[in-house]
């Protein structure tokens, strides 16, 4: 599902997104077993677009400059290997991203990199993790951006192998 940003369509620009939007629900309602690979690009989705359970086949999702994605589009999916969210306000909150992985033992592929137009989400909670205490353990590629700040307190929760690739590009915050 891919919607250009760079369309002027004045009035009819909220219109385009409303379609997109009920034209995306339509074909998450359908059962769709075989659906692998789901790649969203430029679209805020509501809550209740994800109504049902994943398809049991998929294996990656990709968002791309998407913002408002709900939680049970990769949480309820325990089969996703790759999870990759370019410039995607994904989750509220550090716990909310913990929370995902926490359900995705398969995971192999994770990137994620911040809006950089955006404030990062926070951290509410950092010490009810303990070190190693997040097992991903068939993880294979790590690609982390945000800030250094929070990279500090993340990376010790991951329990990941020790082959994995691991990508971090950090910034610091500036007050």
């Amino acid at each position: 599902i891919y919607t250009d940003p760079m369309i002027e369509l004045g009035d009819d620009r909220g219109d385009m997104l409303d379609s997109a939007r009920d034209t995306l629900c339509r074909i998450l309602e359908v059962p769709a077993p075989v659906l692998e690979d789901l790649h969203i690009v430029n679209l805020s989705i509501d809550d209740d677009v994800f109504r049902r359970d994943a398809p049991t086949g998929l294996r990656s999702v990709r968002l791309s400059f998407c913002d408002s994605i709900p939680i049970t589009l990769y949480s309820s999916s325990s089969n996703l290997t790759s999870l990759i969210a370019d410039r995607s306000n994904i989750w509220d909150s550090i716990d909310d991203m913990l929370v995902t992985l926490s359900v995705l033992p398969r995971l192999r592929r994770l990137q994620w990199g911040e809006d950089a137009f955006s404030s990062p989400p926070p951290f509410q909670n950092p010490t009810l993790y303990q070190p190693r205490s997040l097992p991903l353990h068939q993880l294979e590629h790590l690609d982390l951006e945000m800030n250094l700040e929070t990279l500090s307190l993340v990376l010790p929760i991951l329990d990941i192998p020790v082959s994995a690739v691991l990508v971090v590009t950090g910034s610091f915050l500036s007050e």
